[in-house]
């Protein structure tokens, strides 16, 4: 599955490139689309946690947020405007949960994933808060 969307700050999920990986690979291989600044992680703060409505993974720039941060065995590969980027690490979120980190990157949510946790509301009329 691949979006075509030219507008930035989109985030994509893509599968392409699957069909040449064998069972083990598979396992062990994500892919992330993401189109941010070049340099959102000296844009965004540090402690920013973005809810992201495109993302299907949770990753986090700021190890100092988590703990029991350990190699995962498996690799996230995130591929923006800046190129491809890859962490094998991941990290406890406390209240949360396992996350990805990344530490030259920014902090987000996926909303898909947060809503399997938590009741997730959002006001449109009323400030447009969550």
């Amino acid at each position: 599955m691949k979006a075509d969307n030219s507008e930035e700050g989109n985030q994509f999920l893509n599968s392409e490139g699957f069909d040449d990986l064998d069972e083990e690979e598979e396992e062990e291989e994500f892919l992330f689309y993401t189109n941010p600044c070049k340099h959102s992680s000296n844009i965004v703060s540090q402690n920013w946690v973005l809810l992201d409505n495109q993302s299907t993974v949770d990753v986090f720039q700021n190890k100092n947020l988590l703990t029991n941060i350990r190699d995962s065995g498996k690799v996230l590969k995130i591929h923006c405007n800046a190129g491809v980027a890859t962490t094998s690490l991941v990290g406890h979120l406390p209240g949360y949960g396992e996350v990805w980190l990344y530490e030259k990157g920014i902090a987000i949510l996926s909303l898909s994933r947060v809503k399997v946790r938590y009741r997730v509301t959002y006001d449109s009329q009323n400030g447009n808060k969550f």
